[in-house]
């Protein structure tokens, strides 16, 4: 079999690289790619590259344009790795030169002497490393993003006028966009102490997964190295924060809408709701009425505070998570923001075929004063929460107060699928996040049925939508980024 070798760094999988190793892939049977490790980039360059080795090395696979990937030499100018793999070819590009001149001095040292081919750009002036990075970001995967929300709200404007302007519902006094916002600026003024605390978590997780990943990447981890990568991980987010603030604009406009559309759904949903159905499924899954059985059980005041907090505050957490995924990995946050919109597209249908409210107003409260099965009667006469729930309760009650129509849209649960787009795109932009994040993601779900705000069976069906939700938008990243052997396989 005759092995090629290629050396390289693949910073971000252009379609010139996907060229150049097909190139090298006919030259033999197995190309085998000498991937850069992360230290020696910063080396050569005087930065590090935007993707770690382990990214660089997943991409290059994930996209079948070599056979294997190897770590090349931790010092420069050893060679051996490329001795050890004893290679029949060895294949370089155009703007290698200096690397083939090191090259012919050390061919003499391996065993077989391999061939050596300098191979023929693909469109230098477009596709190459060093223009693609100086490329403003309407040209990178940000740019697709941002059409395909555009597109998303053009579609979704005239829906929104013809409702407002046809009479056929009659709007609320108060749309969900308002009182959302207003909930999020209320909530940031109540809990005061906690957005501070929110304030150290984001930095937290910005020096912990820095300090992690150096100790992971750098044999070398000393202070001065480690102040040295954040500040360039800084000046890096700082360069990128106009492109951050333009995407800014067609998310917002896109909330904008889809709140209002989901004003609608709830003036539809009014007369059609099915609670009973959900509160038997919940009994039957758990035998008792989460909404009205853990209330009342005791938890430590801590845990009560941590779930609320977590909870209340997914918002802040999903910012947070977008900003670190956007910081660590464009198409990571180009996947979240695609995937967050998407799961409101497809949970909006199961809003519509299954009705319901939260709990709290159903039941506890009976804001629209239906009648109660008999079953959930006799346990609401006996409802007693215990004091920092209460509290809770009472802070969402006032919370509603100017809504004349309720949110109708529990099943499956928003906040469950969206903590659970939030952990998955976040473990493959930055894994140490992930696990940072995760115990709030966690609790959010957790306080979705356990603050009589949604069924117990709200939070695993919020779940698999998250979960179908980021793969299908993955698959969708493949068949737009993939090589054409990728979409012939797929």
């Amino acid at each position: 079999m005759k092995k090629v070798l290629v050396f390289g760094v693949f910073d971000g999988l252009h379609r010139g690289h996907r060229k150049f190793l097909k190139q090298a892939k006919k030259l033999g049977d197995e190309l085998v790619v000498v991937l850069a490790q992360d230290v020696i980039v910063e080396k050569l360059k005087g930065r590090r590259p935007d993707a770690d080795f382990a990214e660089r090395s997943r991409m290059i696979l994930s996209s079948g344009a070599a056979d294997r990937v190897v770590p090349g030499d931790a010092e420069l100018g050893t060679w051996a790795t490329a001795k050890g793999e004893r290679p029949d070819v060895i294949a370089l590009g155009y703007d290698q030169e200096p690397l083939r001149a090191e090259l012919e001095k050390e061919l003499a040292g391996f065993n077989p002497v391999p061939e050596l081919f300098v191979l023929p750009p693909h469109r230098p002036d477009k596709y190459h490393t060093s223009i693609i990075r100086e490329r403003p970001a309407g040209t990178t995967v940000l740019r697709k993003t941002e059409k395909i929300l555009y597109l998303a709200a053009l579609a979704m404007a005239p829906i929104a006028l013809f409702l407002n302007f046809s009479n056929i519902f009659p709007a609320s006094k108060e749309n969900l966009f308002w009182f959302y916002l207003n909930f999020v600026l209320k909530e940031s003024r109540s809990w005061s102490v906690d957005v501070v605390a929110l304030v150290y978590i984001a930095f937290g997780v910005f020096i912990i997964t820095n300090m992690i990943e150096i100790i992971m990447n750098s044999r070398e981890p000393d202070e001065r190295t480690a102040m040295g990568r954040m500040k360039d991980d800084a000046r890096h987010f700082m360069k990128e924060i106009g492109g951050g603030i333009r995407i800014a604009i067609p998310i917002l406009l896109n909330l904008l809408l889809i709140s209002y559309l989901v004003d609608f759904i709830n003036i539809v949903n009014r007369t059609r709701l099915i609670d009973p159905m959900l509160a038997s499924i919940d009994f039957w899954i758990t035998g008792a009425y989460p909404f009205l059985s853990l209330e009342v059980i005791h938890f430590p005041t801590w845990a009560i505070n941590a779930v609320e907090f977590s909870f209340l505050n997914l918002t802040s957490f999903l910012v947070l998570a977008a900003i670190v995924i956007f910081f660590k990995n464009k198409k990571a946050f180009s996947k979240y923001v695609l995937a967050f919109f998407a799961s409101i597209f497809i949970m909006i249908p199961l809003w519509l075929l299954v009705p319901v409210m939260s709990p709290q107003d159903r039941f506890i409260d009976n804001v629209y004063h239906l009648p109660d099965p008999p079953a959930i009667a006799a346990d609401l006469r006996g409802f007693t929460p215990v004091p920092a729930i209460r509290s809770f309760l009472d802070q969402i009650r006032k919370m509603k107060e100017g809504l004349d129509t309720m949110p109708t849209t529990t099943f499956p649960s928003a906040h469950a699928a969206w903590a659970a787009i939030a952990f998955l795109c976040l473990l493959e932009a930055s894994p140490v996040a992930a696990a940072l994040f995760s115990p709030f993601l966690l609790l959010s779900t957790l306080g979705t049925f356990s603050l009589a705000q949604h069924y117990f069976v709200d939070a695993p069906a919020g779940i698999i939508v998250g979960i179908v939700t980021v793969l299908l938008v993955n698959l969708l990243f493949k068949k737009l980024h993939g090589t054409k052997e990728d979409k012939k396989r797929m």
